[in-house]
């Protein structure tokens, strides 16, 4: 299967773990198994090697958790600066402050991704359990303010889960005025470890960028094959004992790479609309 010699975008998961038990998320629902908080050792190990990955064009410190339960976030964007043209993240929200903001933005954040969730404030919070919708309003004003005054080159990117008018027109409405903000709208994934919408497993593609481009390590050093791995169900190998080189040219990404190649995907594949004839989308009645 054709490939880049190295990928273009390095996951780093701060934390596995989150404070928010939301109804669509597999972390938040407690079913993707063993969670943590990525120790400074593991991200001394992808420092270590990071430079064979460089220039690399994007470095997302986010995967399955809230990043921001990871106190060193601040000091992970600093130390992975050097060796990507631009760093990103996604977070509920609920542990920025201005202290902690301002330092993140300060170390070369480039986007941030608050997310919310369906077309009221009350059924975000009733979907975001933990979230209080009234306080996150607050927080996106806090890092607007915390942009412009820094004079930071940033995104907020507000996510929803529902892709209707009446969605778009809540977050016209609650974020209106508010500078430095870009609205976006999405749907809510089906992720591998979850069951739902995955009955048709006609494979239709046989290449998917994620395992061409992207390499993911998790909160305790483990390699993924992409972002949608929440459960650490293809594990191609560990920082720990391995070069992240070593690991993404070694014989377990090969082999998943072949059986992609050959139309013949791994289970936690089936059931993903980048290879499958499968709606990627929970129906929210599911999920609520």
């Amino acid at each position: 299967m054709g490939r880049t010699v190295k990928p273009v975008v390095l996951r780093i998961e701060p934390a596995g773990a989150c404070n928010f038990r939301c109804t669509h998320c597999p972390t938040g629902q407690g079913i993707v198994g063993k969670v943590g908080i990525m120790q400074w050792s593991v991200v001394e190990a992808i420092l270590e090697n990071i430079g064979s990955l460089a220039p690399l064009n994007t470095i997302v410190l986010y995967h399955g958790g809230e990043p921001l339960l990871n106190k060193s976030l601040p000091e992970m964007v600093k130390a992975v600066r050097p060796f990507c043209r631009r760093i990103k993240t996604v977070t509920n929200g609920s542990l920025i402050t201005k202290e902690n903001i301002r330092e993140i933005l300060v170390n070369g954040m480039d986007e941030i991704t608050i997310s919310i969730d369906g077309s009221l404030a009350e059924e975000n919070d009733r979907v975001r359990v933990g979230c209080e919708f009234r306080k996150l309003v607050d927080v996106v004003r806090l890092v607007s303010s915390e942009i412009g005054t820094l004079r930071v080159t940033a995104n907020i990117l507000v996510s929803n889960s529902d892709n209707s008018d009446a969605a778009r027109d809540f977050m016209l409405r609650e974020f209106a005025g508010i500078r430095h903000v870009t609205l976006r709208q999405e749907h809510v994934m089906v992720w591998p470890v979850q069951s739902i919408g995955k009955m048709n497993r006609t494979v239709l593609r046989n290449r998917c960028d994620k395992i061409e481009e992207t390499i993911t390590v998790r909160w305790n050093g483990d390699v993924v094959p992409c972002c949608y791995d929440l459960a650490s169900q293809s594990v191609m190998g560990n920082v720990l004992e391995n070069s992240l080189m070593d690991i993404w040219n070694g014989t377990r990404y090969g082999e998943f790479r072949d059986r992609i190649a050959n139309f013949d995907p791994p289970d936690m594949c089936k059931g993903c609309s980048v290879l499958m004839s499968t709606d990627p989308y929970a129906h929210r009645e599911h999920l609520v």
